[in-house]
């Protein structure tokens, strides 16, 4: 699903993209260019420009889930 795709129905302001692929500095740069790409274009859009960030544990941000979810169990 293209990030454009849910921008329309959601608007959000913000996606933060994690896991693995995170960690490939090209991904969210070509993202970024995507949607700059998109909102240059001179087309009146209905939803705003949302910015794109890198999550902060990156690939690591399922183990820290697991882990936070298992200490709530106890």
């Amino acid at each position: 699903m293209r990030i454009n795709s849910v921008q329309c129905v959601l608007d959000l302001e913000r996606y933060a993209i994690g896991g693995g692929i995170s960690a490939r500095k090209e991904v969210t740069d070509s993202i970024r260019k995507g949607i700059d790409k998109l909102f240059s274009s001179g087309f009146p859009l209905p939803f705003s420009k949302p910015e794109i960030v890198t999550c902060e544990f990156r690939n690591d941000a399922n183990l820290i889930g697991t882990l936070g979810f298992l200490l709530s169990a106890i």
